[in-house]
């Protein structure tokens, strides 16, 4: 599951702050299932694992110096990640088996004038 969403609370064609989630499959430690996936045995702990996965979007932003940041769970900014203008829109190439602090499934777009 891949979406976009404003976080201050303007519609996405005119927010300057924006979360992409790429959401790939996550599970517990040591979930154990039946094949068809219909039963659990047991419902595992912590931590969560996540499966990494590629992404490549096309992003139609409104004008602005755009940034990407991964982001961890709580909301605080990991690391920087490349974005391309490209035609009136924005690249982004994801791979986050290669992120330096482990995959995470959130993603800021912030804008500045």
């Amino acid at each position: 599951c891949v979406f976009l969403t404003s976080v201050d609370h303007t519609p996405l064609a005119e927010s300057r702050r924006l979360v992409l989630v790429y959401s790939t499959a996550a599970l517990n430690s040591g979930l154990q299932m039946s094949a068809d996936q219909t039963s659990i045995f047991n419902k595992g702990t912590n931590p969560l694992l996540l499966q990494t996965g590629k992404l490549l979007a096309e992003l139609n932003l409104p004008p602005g110096n755009w940034k990407c940041y991964a982001l961890s769970v709580n909301g605080i900014r990991r690391e920087m990640l490349p974005l391309s203008p490209a035609d009136g829109k924005w690249m982004f190439s994801l791979d986050t088996s290669m992120l330096k602090n482990g995959p995470t499934p959130f993603f800021e777009f912030i804008a500045s004038p």
